[in-house]
């Protein structure tokens, strides 16, 4: 009897677990002010943007720590994206267009123009190098989208007025948003052979789209067409079924980003103040996680989360703003 008791006990036994808190990690460029990063790859190489000596300038960090500060042509340079080979896009000022792309990897740059155009915008590569993003022209605002080997192909999707491309995955497909001729914004995602399918979130007065994943699940923000003045956060899965979601009931929800498993992530408000901005991450159908880094002083905005679930971003100290990145 002694013996099976002690087994009946041990059955029981609950051992403890260590639950490991996520990680911070400030990322700066050398002295500069203004510090943002607004992209990550699946390596941990991040990009962003900073403030030094009366210039915005971009930088990326390595997977070792090591921050490299950069511009093109001298001129104020806005990094927006990373590919997994290390292949930085963005944009830069010009005295011949107001902004013109550009491609950095390993300390060579490329200029990315629109043929004709008066501006072009980067925002995003693909694992093949594809790049999408916004052109003006004499007509208007319209998307574009540049193969590796430098072909462009324009796009709007049907009633444009203002086409604003974000992100492009694997496949070649594209989400985005658009400004209509009311003013309103839709989303929409164009198929690799340049099918374009325009969608809203249900009962939405306003729906925009900020990426797209490699299996074709969508992410972004709506404003409801009730009354209410709360952005909320949506997914859209590839056969086009809508999951929304807030992170508090009197509050904003931005999100801006998803990976490979389904995380969001994104930035919100509490309702208590409107000076209070924290990011948070999100899967399926559990309740959103609320994060500030340590460091912060009321705003903490999350801008990008990689397969890992590593997240990016930024925070105010109160004085100056500084990147981050959340290691689970």
């Amino acid at each position: 009897m002694i013996g099976n008791s002690c087994l009946a006990f041990a059955l029981f036994v609950t051992l403890p677990v260590a639950v490991r808190s996520a990680e911070f990690v400030t990322i700066d460029c050398l002295n500069g002010t203004q510090n943002q990063a607004v992209g990550i790859n699946n390596h941990n190489w991040v990009v962003g943007t900073c403030l030094l000596d009366n210039i915005t300038r971009s930088f990326y960090r390595t997977t070792n720590g090591v921050v490299h500060v950069f511009t093109v042509d001298t001129a104020q340079t806005y990094a927006t994206d990373i590919n997994d080979s290390n292949v930085i896009v963005g944009y830069y000022a010009t005295q011949k267009t107001a902004y013109q792309g550009f491609l950095y990897a390993s300390g060579v740059t490329a200029d990315i123009d629109y043929p004709g155009a008066t501006f072009t915008q980067p925002f995003a590569i693909n694992a093949a190098g594809a790049v999408t993003g916004l052109f003006g022209d004499s007509a208007g605002f319209h998307g574009f989208v540049r193969d590796a080997n430098g072909n462009f192909t324009s796009f709007d999707p049907p009633g444009s007025a203002y086409t604003v491309p974000r992100s492009i995955n694997a496949s070649g497909e594209v989400a985005g948003f658009f400004y209509n001729g009311s003013a309103a914004t839709q989303g929409f995602v164009r198929d690799s052979l340049g099918n374009i399918t325009v969608f809203t979130v249900p009962n939405a007065l306003a729906t925009t789209a900020f990426q797209i994943n490699d299996a074709g699940a969508i992410v972004g923000w709506w404003e409801p067409a009730n009354g209410s003045i709360y952005a909320q956060g949506y997914t859209r899965d590839p056969s086009g079924n809508f999951s929304t979601f807030g992170t508090h009931p009197q509050g904003n929800t931005y999100s801006l980003s998803m990976n490979g498993s389904g995380e969001v992530t994104g930035y919100g408000t509490d309702g208590a103040s409107a000076n209070t901005y924290f990011g948070f991450i999100q899967s399926g159908s559990t309740t959103p996680l609320d994060f500030s880094d340590p460091s912060a002083v009321n705003i903490t905005e999350a801008a990008k989360i990689n397969n890992g679930g590593v997240v990016v971003g930024w925070y105010s100290d109160g004085t100056i703003s500084h990147g981050f990145a959340r290691i689970p």
